[in-house]
């Protein structure tokens, strides 16, 4: 959550909210930059988006780490700069650095069986459910 003007407002479901329509029922491409372990990192285009990060990144819907390699991507620094000059998305709010929150988040407990909920002993068979019989249901009146 971010803070705009004492009024709360859900960053990060903006920020996936955009994401989704600049690429849904297009075709996305992706290019790798660089692989950094298991994890590729590559720039993506649509028809209408050059480079999806550089657009979210203008628009202050993105934010680099300050340690990223991106860093050293002369456009994104630009296109950082420029939201937050313009106080744009993000920028003109109050909000916790996202790797900040990632990191002072809880991880959810595992879910837990409930004393309240019964459990079917192994062996039960539940019924087969092509030889249930149920009462003929009468049409709707017109």
């Amino acid at each position: 959550m971010a803070v705009l003007d004492k009024q709360p407002w859900a960053c990060g479901a903006v920020s996936t909210a955009w994401l989704i329509k600049a690429t849904l029922g297009q075709w996305v491409v992706c290019t790798t930059i660089r692989k950094e372990n298991a994890v590729k990192v590559a720039r993506c285009a649509t028809s209408q988006y050059p480079d999806i990060a550089q657009d979210m990144l203008t628009e202050g819907l993105a934010i680099m780490p300050p340690d990223a390699a991106d860093q050293e991507i002369p456009a994104y620094a630009q296109a950082q700069n420029i939201a937050r000059t313009h106080l744009a998305g993000l920028w003109g709010s109050k909000f916790q650095m996202p790797w900040a929150y990632r990191k002072s988040r809880v991880p959810p407990s595992p879910p837990s069986i409930s004393p309240d909920i019964p459990t079917l002993p192994h062996k039960t068979r539940l019924p087969d459910p092509t030889k249930i019989n149920l009462p003929p249901v009468a049409p709707p009146a017109r």
